[in-house]
């Protein structure tokens, strides 16, 4: 046979050309192939949006190219920094919230609508409302925690203390102080001190507790004296008297009660709580002023 005939058999058997007007027979796609996550490059992890703790940018949080983080807050109350570098995803989801959520302190986990152990705990709310206060107005919030403390600390004096008729323009007068004068110089002269020595050093607290004590105290002891006496409208020589006779008790009783209180003040407790913490202790010291400032 020759190999002519051949070719013409094999192409018979085989059957007719494919023409291009015949319909292309319908195969299935084929399977997409699985992503292969590189070893060296993780996928990165999603967080819930409600975690951010989106009011500000965390400080603390900056990677070696300097640029500010946002912190996620994680089970258990750890936090964790994401900065653009580090975790894009998680940053940008942080930061996409950061209009939309409240602040959430690092120190507290984040919880879900449904979680509301502490809710039956009216202490425990109105702390979390007093902080949250603090965190957005803290110069009111400051400003009315001394306020009460003057307030208590004047209360206990004239009920406990001195006795007899309750003068209630004293009260107004410790008071009054306590909110225009007390509470706002407080909260410029502390963060201005943490400002300029910062840390809680041995050397750093005990910076602070020597201008505290040798320079503002004998100034808060002037701005106490001449404000009370000025409202008793008695006149300007009254007021040079009141200071000069009253200002070597008051400097000398705060070095019996603050030293020891503004070491662990300076040591331990937040700026932003400092207020606070001296009202708490202020209190007491708060019925030693009203008794001399209303002497005679």
């Amino acid at each position: 046979m020759s190999l002519a005939m051949h070719a013409a058999e094999t192409k018979a058997a085989d059957g007719p050309p494919l023409s291009d007007n015949m319909p292309s027979l319908p195969y299935p796609p084929s399977p997409p192939m699985p992503m292969q996550s590189s070893p060296s490059s993780p996928p990165l992890p999603s967080i819930s949006s409600r975690a951010c703790q989106t009011a500000k940018q965390c400080d603390q949080c900056s990677d070696e190219s300097g640029e500010p983080g946002y912190c996620a807050i994680q089970q258990f109350g750890a936090t964790e920094c994401h900065s653009a570098r580090r975790n894009p995803l998680a940053f940008e989801q942080c930061k996409a919230q950061n209009t939309k959520l409240p602040f959430i302190s690092s120190a507290t986990p984040a919880k879900g609508p449904a979680d509301n152990s502490d809710g039956d705990n009216p202490l425990v709310s109105m702390w979390k409302a007093y902080n949250s206060k603090l965190e957005s107005d803290p110069l009111i919030m400051k400003m009315l925690t001394s306020f009460t403390g003057f307030l208590l600390g004047d209360i206990i004096a004239q009920t406990c203390i001195t006795k007899g008729d309750f003068d209630w323009f004293r009260l107004f007068r410790l008071s009054s102080f306590g909110f225009f004068v007390h509470g706002s110089t407080s909260h410029y002269f502390y963060n201005f001190l943490d400002g300029k020595i910062p840390g809680t050093t041995a050397a750093a607290v005990a910076s602070k507790v020597f201008i505290d004590q040798v320079i503002w105290n004998p100034i808060f002891g002037v701005m106490f004296f001449g404000y009370v006496a000025a409202l008793e409208c008695k006149g300007l020589p009254f007021v040079v008297e009141k200071i000069k006779k009253e200002l070597w008790t008051q400097v000398t009783g705060s070095w019996k009660v603050w030293p020891i209180a503004h070491t662990i003040n300076f040591r331990f407790i937040p700026s932003s709580q400092r207020v606070l913490y001296i009202n708490s202790i202020q209190i007491g010291y708060n019925c030693f002023l009203s008794v001399i400032s209303s002497r005679d």
